[in-house]
């Protein structure tokens, strides 16, 4: 079943024509991938999320969370990767009655992240490399909960309630310490990622967590719009 709406929210934002054109952009660049690579790149990076519309009316708070990338660079200023990261955007705890005994659950409100990117060196010297790069992917929303008591008789649950496909276009800059202060240095395998993404995110379902008393369900708090938002993160990259 969850397969099933992915494919048919994947053939619905497909038709959007700026969706469209990225799609484009992204399998043209990924068609040169028989280009002789020249080094891989690996990171973990620390992320924040600005929601936007009501999207941020619903959520209320700034998404936190990390990511692990992959980039492969070629002889030409193109450059391709991938990322999967997953950001909390909510937790808390509230007492409800099971069979006559009070307990307390907490919860968590999350979401996976899955994009591909195809990345443009800008301009690059002895110690930074200026990029623009465009993302594809998607958002998979999921809350998940357990008793904080031990011997409760709640289940613990976990609900995967949505998920969206994700367009935008982001700049950055990738710094090598080791060259920042002394030029003559031929530089290091490791790197310092500063970068941001404007994204769109088609309508899906999410959760935030109400604070009403007596929450027993996860079809409390439910609610459906457009995921905008911009994603901001530093990370560190090691270069093999």
């Amino acid at each position: 079943m969850l397969l099933t709406t992915v494919c048919l929210q994947f053939v619905t934002f497909f038709q959007n024509t700026s969706m469209s054109r990225i799609c484009i952009l992204l399998i043209s660049c990924f068609a040169v991938l028989g280009l002789q690579a020249q080094s891989h790149y690996f990171g973990l990076n620390l992320k924040t999320y600005e929601t936007k519309a009501d999207f941020n009316r619903h959520v209320n708070a700034m998404p936190m969370g990390f990511s692990l990338t992959y980039l492969k660079s070629t002889t030409t200023p193109l450059s391709f990767g991938a990322e999967v990261g997953v950001a909390m955007y909510n937790v808390d705890e509230y007492t409800v009655d099971i069979n006559g005994q009070s307990t307390t659950i907490q919860e968590e409100d999350c979401f996976f992240t899955f994009h591909a990117f195809a990345r443009y060196t800008l301009a690059e010297n002895g110690w930074q490399r200026l990029y623009a790069e465009a993302r594809l992917g998607a958002t998979m929303f999921f809350s998940s909960s357990m008793a904080m008591e031990y011997e409760s008789e709640y289940d613990d649950k976990f609900d995967v309630h949505g998920t969206v496909f994700n367009s935008g276009l982001g700049f950055g800059s990738m710094i090598n310490p080791a060259t920042l202060w002394d030029h003559e240095n031929t530089g290091s395998p490791f790197w310092i990622n500063l970068g941001v993404a404007f994204m769109r995110g088609s309508e899906t379902e999410y959760r935030m967590a109400p604070s009403e008393p007596g929450l027993t369900t996860f079809e409390d708090g439910r609610h459906r719009s457009l995921t905008h938002y911009v994603d901001y993160r530093i990370g560190a990259v090691w270069e093999f």
